[in-house]
């Protein structure tokens, strides 16, 4: 059902394609949501430091959620991860862990490294990565780059 006009095949289509995205977003953000507050949550005691903290935690879960759709479609999949995340996650998680980017390194590799960093074993009987897995896999890549800075930053080694 949609209140918006529909005069063509095409756009009826168009339509179709809308709802298709409409809900995996609306059953798996708030699953993803809730995956980062229970992992996040014991770090924040009062609401001014939640509020913030809900807003990241929100930007996370849709990007998971997008490279987890991605990830899915083989054409997407293949395409550069480099278009959907930070180049710093991708270069350090790249082919061998270079810590440079790697040509053709790919969103489904991401992903799939990303998920092992979390903990998926990627074993032929085991199903897709979950939240948890996947949030522990950004939060660990989220360390290492926060320590990578601070160690090789302006201040490192002075008093």
């Amino acid at each position: 059902m949609t209140d918006v006009p529909v005069g063509s095949l095409a756009q009826a289509w168009e339509r179709v394609g809308w709802y298709r995205w409409r809900w995996p977003v609306a059953e798996e953000l708030p699953k993803a949501q809730e995956t980062g507050r229970q992992l996040r949550g014991p770090q924040f005691t009062a609401a001014g430091a939640l509020r913030p903290a809900a807003g990241v935690l929100t930007a996370v879960a849709w990007l998971l959620l997008r490279l987890r759709r991605l990830s899915r479609q083989e054409r997407a999949a293949a395409g550069p991860a480099v278009r959907h995340v930070p180049r710093a996650r991708a270069a350090w998680l790249g082919p061998g862990r270079l810590g440079r980017e790697e040509a053709g390194w790919a969103v489904g590799e991401f992903f799939g490294a990303l998920a092992r960093l979390g903990g998926h074993q990627s074993r032929e009987g085991d199903g897709p990565p979950g939240w948890q897995v996947l949030w522990e896999g950004w939060s660990k890549l989220h360390t290492v780059l926060e320590f990578t800075s601070a160690r090789d930053g302006p201040n490192c080694g002075q008093t």
